[in-house]
């Protein structure tokens, strides 16, 4: 069975995994868990974030954590484990076997290889698609590029209009002051931004 065809894992918060915000263009601060399996891309979130994960994750299926664990809270007696929800999950998806990141967390790893769910690591990019830029990618970078432009322009616009000052550093605080001109700096950068939109 080659690499791709065995099913893939992830379990991170987006906001910090560029796996997991790759595989899902969705944006989260808490970590959640995704399954790509035969072609179909599936991921578990908390009921806090089902909503908007229906409207903004670009995958197949947006499954509610609370759904998997009921039953098993009904068995346990208790609220399970995130390792435990995961595992009936996959279980459920008669999942086996499962390439994962090289920083997938090692309790949950652990946890899945000892209920017989054997992991395997994968060094370097996790998805090589994401060494080559989609055309939505360059757009949202040479955006990000033009807003920058924008800041630093009115930044240099202000600075131009300023005389130096004795005692006051270019970092704007000035000795035994509060540092006033830090303030009129990130507003000149602001007011900056708000222009260009």
């Amino acid at each position: 069975m080659s690499k791709n065809s065995i099913p893939r894992l992830i379990y991170a918060a987006s906001e910090s995994s560029a796996d997991m915000l790759y595989a899902t263009r969705f944006f989260v601060p808490d970590p959640f868990f995704y399954l790509e399996q035969n072609g179909k891309k599936s991921i578990l979130l908390s009921d806090l974030e089902i909503d908007r994960g229906r409207r903004e994750a670009k995958v197949d299926e947006v499954i509610s954590l609370s759904l998997i664990q009921r039953p098993l809270e009904k068995r346990l007696k208790k609220k399970p484990t995130i390792e435990q929800t995961i595992e009936r999950f996959l279980r459920q998806r008669r999942v086996r076997r499962a390439v994962v990141p090289s920083d997938f967390p090692l309790g949950l790893a652990n946890a899945l290889n000892a209920s017989g769910i054997k992991l395997e690591p994968i060094s370097g990019l996790f998805d090589p698609r994401r060494e080559f830029k989609r055309d939505e990618e360059i757009k949202q970078l040479q955006q990000a590029i033009a807003l920058t432009e924008v800041g630093l322009e009115g930044l240099m616009r202000f600075f131009g209009h300023q005389k130096s000052s004795p005692g006051v550093s270019f970092s704007g605080a000035a000795r035994g002051s509060p540092p006033n001109c830090c303030v009129r700096r990130s507003n000149a950068l602001f007011c900056g931004l708000v222009e260009f939109r």
